[in-house]
């Protein structure tokens, strides 16, 4: 994945295009969708089923489904504050982000809206564009963000936004893209998103993963008790940092890298 080729020359229709690309995703206020993950975080591989979701603002639900028995993990989250079941260890995290949960469970720190977002063909949940430019091939880039470029491409009489890249500066800072492709009813089923440490010694912190969605609904009523959980009794408390360490998605299939 990168950014298509210069050089690139202003185009004021870039906007206009940007705003009728995403007008599917940005009229999402619920979402609900059964999501197939594979990649890894850092050295560890990812790979699993989840069922998501989504309200705004700031409500999220997602179930880690197991081949059999109870779910790997049970989040919910409402104003992106998020409690987190592992019913197969009986532990429980409150108290954190849903950015940070999200973070330790898949390596994508996001909030509620951004990862609605995201799954929507939006990338993120406020996109702001500010102008745009043309490349020689057609392809048209609009800023959303400061350092966040989209990149759309013509298809038919349609315009599509299919590449998203985050350019951040500082040493603790990281880049991101994603890609976007195998579109039904203007939405994405295929999800392509790369993180990358910006720095270099710390190659650790990358992450690569693949989100293939399918059995979406749109703007469909999710019972409003779906963003609340119970702790029920006899569940031990467990730490961001504990969480981390032993990711309800890691392949336990899968053969080390040596």
């Amino acid at each position: 994945m990168r950014a298509p080729d210069g050089p690139w020359a202003r185009d004021d229709s870039a906007a206009a295009a940007f705003e009728n690309a995403t007008r599917s995703c940005r009229g999402i206020n619920t979402f609900s969708a059964e999501v197939g993950v594979a990649g890894r975080s850092g050295g560890t591989r990812l790979r699993g089923r989840l069922v998501a979701g989504f309200e705004r603002p700031g409500r999220a639900r997602l179930e880690g489904v197991a081949p059999f028995g109870a779910p790997l993990f049970i989040l919910a989250a409402r104003d992106n504050r998020a409690v987190l079941l592992l019913p197969r260890e009986r532990r429980v995290l409150t108290g954190e982000s849903t950015e940070d949960v999200l973070e330790a469970l898949t390596g994508l720190k996001r909030s509620a809206d951004d990862l609605l977002a995201l799954m929507g063909g939006c990338v993120i949940g406020t996109p702001q564009p500010a102008g745009g430019s043309r490349n020689l091939s057609g392809w048209l880039s609009v800023e959303v963000r400061p350092g966040l470029s989209v990149f759309l491409r013509r298809e038919g009489a349609e315009w599509r936004l299919t590449r998203a890249i985050q350019r951040e500066s500082g040493a603790a800072a990281s880049s991101w893209m994603v890609e976007y492709g195998e579109f039904l009813s203007g939405f994405p089923a295929l999800i392509r998103l790369r993180e990358q440490s910006a720095a270099p010694a710390v190659p650790s912190g990358d992450t690569e993963l693949t989100l293939r969605v399918s059995q979406r609904d749109v703007n469909v009523t999710i019972p409003d008790q779906a963003f609340d959980l119970t702790v029920p009794p006899g569940y031990v408390p467990m730490t961001l940092d504990e969480l981390r360490g032993r990711g309800p998605l890691a392949d336990t299939t899968a053969t080390p890298r040596r």
